[in-house]
């Protein structure tokens, strides 16, 4: 049984700082109690590939979510039925959050 701890997001930065610092992966391991397979793994250059894209990602996502909001906010402002539509949506949800029946106004 091993005693290697789960790698953390510091863990990883940490490796790769140190790995730039010209520190051998069974010394990186050592300090910071993982296998050095791990240290190997984690400054590969397909880790760094995935974490890239996975950073891209995110970052697409973020977009798409930042133009729904602002559709959504422009649509809202210019199109009465669409508010009245979301105002009556949000009146719905805050009732049945709050155990209050669909004929109170």
């Amino acid at each position: 049984m091993n005693n290697y701890r789960k790698v953390t997001k510091e863990m990883k930065v940490r490796i790769l700082e140190m790995k730039s610092d010209g520190e051998t992966n069974a010394a990186i391991a050592e300090t910071l109690n993982i296998s050095p397979s791990t240290v190997s793994y984690h400054s590969s250059e397909k880790h760094r590939q995935l974490a890239i894209e996975r950073a891209k990602r995110n970052e697409r996502v973020r977009d798409r979510i930042k133009y729904m909001r602002e559709y959504q906010s422009e649509r809202y402002n210019n199109d009465p039925e669409y508010k009245e539509k979301v105002q009556k949506m949000n009146r719905e949800n805050w009732r049945k959050k709050h155990g209050k029946s669909n004929n109170l106004s």
